[in-house]
């Protein structure tokens, strides 16, 4: 069974850019955190663990997608949102923020023509492994 607990995303992100809203903390499942956590801990080891990384409050929004996708792609911003934070259901276990959501979405929405997010959400949501495998495509987030 999937580990649906909830882990903490920052919501404040990178200070370098002023955001149009504060962007507020939001969760993710558990399960979605460990896949991150192989990226963070190949690139950082695993003197961390994952339970300290939440404790600390957790992964930021840009470094989740990141260790979420191919390490090659760099760090990128993504913009805010007063309500980006609300949650997304996951078919097979828990919920997404829609700020993580509508980055999937981005590379899903041409394999569901006139479709949109919403529909998505109606149909469920995205199964764990459209997740996955939608964000770890390269981003070309704003």
């Amino acid at each position: 069974m999937l580990d649906t607990r909830p882990f903490p995303i920052q919501g404040e992100g990178l200070r370098r850019k002023p955001y149009p809203y504060r962007p507020q903390r939001s969760m993710i499942p558990w399960w979605l955190a460990e896949v991150a956590y192989k990226g963070y801990s190949s690139a950082h080891g695993t003197r961390q663990s994952l339970k300290r990384l939440a404790e600390r409050g957790g992964f930021g929004r840009a470094e989740l997608v990141f260790y979420l996708g191919p390490m090659d792609r760099g760090v990128f911003w993504i913009e805010a949102a007063p309500d980006d934070h609300l949650p997304f259901p996951i078919k097979d276990g828990g919920t997404i923020p829609l700020w993580l959501a509508e980055i999937a979405w981005d590379h899903f929405e041409e394999k569901w023509p006139g479709a949109t997010l919403e529909d998505m959400a109606e149909r469920g949501g995205f199964t764990r492994l459209e997740l996955v495998r939608l964000l770890n495509q390269p981003y070309w987030g704003t």
